[in-house]
C-alpha cells in the first residue's frame, strides 16, 4: 500500500509538501474547500502511477524548476508485504534496509523538517505488531525530472551522505576523518556514483517495478462517464484485472 505521499511543485502544491495516506483503514477521505488540493493529490497518484503528464505547478513554473534544487518530483512511501514480491527483491532489500534503520538526527540537517512526517509514520508502524522489517518493505521512492524522461528520486533523502554511502554499498567511515573540502569532493563524488548506478537496468526502472505492483484508477469529478466506462480503456482493464480488448481480439 501507499502510506504517504511527497510532492514538490504538483498542481496546488509548491515547494516540497507530505500528504498522508495513511495504513489503518481501508478507505481515505480528503475534505477541504475548492482550490486547497484535494483532486491534486489524486491526479498526482494517476501522473504516478499510470504514467501520464504531470501537472506542475504553474508558479513554479514560471519561476524556473530546471535549476538543481528546484525540480518538481514525486515521491510515495510505499509499505509492501515481502511475500508478495516476486522480482526484484535485492533492489528492493537495499532500499527498505535503509528506510527501516536511519536515524532523523544522523541526516543533514537542511532535511530533517522535510523528512519528519516519515519518521513520525515509520514510528507508528513499529508501535504495532503488524508491520516489520521481516515482514514488509518500507521504501521511498518516486520521480524526478518530471518534463522530460523521469528518473528515480528518493526525496529529500537523496542525496544525504548516509544514504549515499547505503546505496552504494560503501563502508560509513569513507567520509571520517575528511576536511571540509575534500569531503565536500567526496560527497559530489558520491552523487555521481549514485547518478550512474541508477542507469543500471537492475535500477533503472525501479520505479516501474513499484508501479507495476498497483492498479490504480483515476474518475475525476468532470469527466464523461459514457466515453470513460469504454471498455477498451485502460481504467476499465484494470478494473475487470484483464486485457479484455486483447481477450475480445482473440476470441
Amino acid at each position: 500500500m501507499i502510506i504517504g505521499l511527497f510532492l514538490k511543485h504538483i498542481k496546488a502544491y509548491k515547494g516540497i509538501n507530505f500528504v498522508p495516506v495513511g495504513h489503518e483503514y481501508k478507505f481515505v477521505t480528503y475534505v477541504g474547500e475548492n482550490g486547497v488540493g484535494k483532486s491534486s493529490i489524486l491526479e498526482t497518484l494517476d501522473s504516478f502511477l499510470n504514467n501520464k503528464p504531470y501537472p506542475i505547478n504553474k508558479s513554479a513554473l514560471s519561476d524556473g524548476i530546471n535549476t538543481v534544487g528546484n525540480e518538481p518530483f514525486v515521491a510515495p512511501i510505499f509499505l509492501i508485504e515481502k511475500s508478495k514480491v516476486k522480482n526484484n527483491k535485492r533492489q528492493f532489500d537495499v532500499l527498505s534496509s535503509y528506510f527501516w534503520s536511519v536515524v532523523k538526527s544522523d541526516l543533514h540537517s537542511g532535511i530533517q523538517t522535510s523528512t519528519k512526517e516519515f519518521f513520525e509514520i515509520r514510528e507508528m508502524l513499529l508501535q504495532g505488531e503488524e508491520y516489520s522489517a521481516e515482514t514488509h518493505y518500507l521504501i521511498v521512492c518516486g520521480e524526478q525530472n518530471l518534463n522530460s524522461t523521469q528518473k528515480p528520486y528518493f526525496a529529500s533523502f537523496h542525496n544525504d551522505e548516509g544514504f549515499l554511502l547505503h546505496f552504494l554499498e560503501q563502508e560509513s567511515t569513507i567520509l571520517e576523518g575528511l576536511g571540509s573540502v575534500d569531503k565536500k569532493a567526496k560527497v559530489t563524488e558520491l552523487k555521481e556514483s549514485l547518478k550512474s548506478k541508477l542507469q543500471h537496468r537492475d535500477w533503472k526502472n525501479i520505479t516501474q517495478h513499484l508501479k507495476d505492483l498497483y492498479s490504480y484508477v483515476y474518475f475525476p469529478v468532470e469527466i464523461d462517464v459514457e466515453s470513460f466506462t469504454k471498455i477498451e480503456t485502460t481504467e476499465m482493464q484494470k478494473i475487470f484485472d484483464k486485457k479484455l480488448k486483447n481477450k475480445l481480439k482473440q476470441l
